[in-house]
């Protein structure tokens, strides 16, 4: 098994507030990663004081660069600090687990956003799988800049 962790940091020209709510909401990630095709069975409850929601989305794309992949992946956000934090943990197939932490401080201009995401996969799907979170995450960014 493989890890490895990366993170970026970028600016956003809205609140934290807004951002935060934005991604609170699962929908949302369908126009986040261009992978994700469908967001189903969403659960909220409470756990240890804190929001979680729980869903299954269903990634679409291509392995090595030609095989059609739907990949079906399991999700839970918990919501550590209101408009500040959200730990995000994506399981999928091939013992593949994602870990995101996204944190929002405010800014003269909006937001800075600090994305730190830690992938655990196989060592022979490792590379597939970093390529995939890093293209997912900058898609992500330029679309978190639309908001306003």
């Amino acid at each position: 098994m493989a890890t490895k962790t990366f993170q970026y940091r970028y600016a956003l020209k809205t609140s934290p507030e807004v951002i935060y709510a934005y991604l609170s909401k699962p929908e949302s990630y369908k126009k986040l990663s261009p992978l994700i095709h469908a967001v189903e069975n969403i659960q909220e409850q409470h756990e240890d004081g804190l929001r979680v929601i729980s869903y299954t989305s269903v990634e679409k794309f291509r392995f090595l660069g030609f095989i059609p992949y739907s990949n079906p992946i399991r999700i839970q956000m918990t919501f550590t600090r209101p408009n500040e934090q959200i730990v995000t943990i994506v399981r999928t197939r091939f013992g593949v687990k994602v870990d995101f932490i996204f944190e929002l401080t405010q800014d003269t201009h909006g937001c800075l956003m600090t994305e730190t995401i830690t992938v655990h996969a196989p060592r022979w799907l490792a590379g597939f799988v970093m390529k995939q979170a890093r293209q997912v995450q900058q898609v992500r960014a330029a679309a978190l800049n639309t908001l306003t």
